[in-house]
């Protein structure tokens, strides 16, 4: 299939399912490693990905939150067929905490906002982009129970996001996952604030993360508006780190900033059970 080191104008078509229901998975990763060109597959797990300028040396990864990602050499891909991934479920340990101060609710994160912001334009070239920012953790576990994020303009039908958090090691290797599950929320047209209730998901912060929203999905009929439609997040005035990734696969950025994506964690301290 290769008659050269790069692949040109061939694209990648399959679905991504899982290795024992057979169920497709929604909004699953696909890119090729530590490179910007890739995406998501769509709410039925079906994916399209273009391999211009992927070489022969280069590697897919197919990704998914709660399974064992699939790494595919593109040397053995047949670009003539539909592919189908199959992702084997990973279920993690969680540590056990106790509540010590229910009531007391904290925040970690950006809370003010500006009039300035950050986000998405064409959705058929931004799905799977992700902004977020940098957060310390406190001097002490935080049980997290709330998401919150102000949104500076959103002019389609409904936008779909997918709340994500990695763990950055102290000693700068790559950026952990830290969520079991996926988190999903649909923001109404216009909406001004997002809260996305994260109680059940039993989230304790004791390392400094990665807080990000990636856009994933939006519905709008065209025919009614002769502009194209807009989905940005607030920024507030405060120095920090600022989290960029285009492609899931991507090496991402994280670099100073002065203004930083307005979201927050909300939650109340908690200690480790011995």
């Amino acid at each position: 299939m290769l008659a050269s080191n790069l692949l040109s104008a061939q694209v990648l078509q399959g679905f991504v399912i899982d290795n024992e229901s057979r169920e497709h998975l929604a909004y699953a990763s696909i890119g090729v490693k530590n490179k910007n060109i890739g995406g998501i597959a769509d709410r039925n797990g079906a994916f399209s990905i273009d391999l211009s300028g992927v070489q022969a040396s280069d590697s897919i990864v197919f990704s998914h939150i709660g399974y064992e990602s699939v790494v595919l050499s593109t040397q053995h891909l047949d670009v003539s067929k539909n592919l189908e991934i199959k992702l084997k479920s990973a279920p993690q340990a969680l540590a056990d905490f106790v509540v010590t101060a229910k009531f007391n609710m904290l925040n970690l994160g950006i809370t003010k906002h500006s009039g300035r912001f950050t986000g998405w334009g064409d959705y058929s070239s931004s799905r799977g982009r992700a902004r977020g920012i940098l957060v310390q953790p406190l001097e002490f576990p935080l049980r997290v129970t709330e998401f919150i994020c102000r949104i500076k303009y959103n002019s389609f039908d409904s936008v779909k996001i997918r709340i994500n958090m990695f763990k950055k090691p102290a000693d700068g290797s790559q950026l952990q996952q830290m969520l079991q599950n996926n988190i999903y929320y649909t923001i109404p047209k216009n909406a001004r604030t997002v809260r996305v209730d994260l109680s059940p998901y039993n989230i304790v912060i004791t390392d400094t993360i990665i807080l990000a929203v990636e856009w994933i999905d939006a519905w709008t009929d065209r025919k009614s508006t002769d502009e194209n439609p807009l989905f940005t997040i607030s920024l507030g005035r405060a120095n920090g780190f600022c989290y960029e990734r285009n492609t899931p696969n991507e090496q991402p950025s994280l670099k100073s900033c002065s203004e930083m994506p307005a979201m927050y964690l909300r939650g109340y301290r908690a200690g480790k059970k011995y």
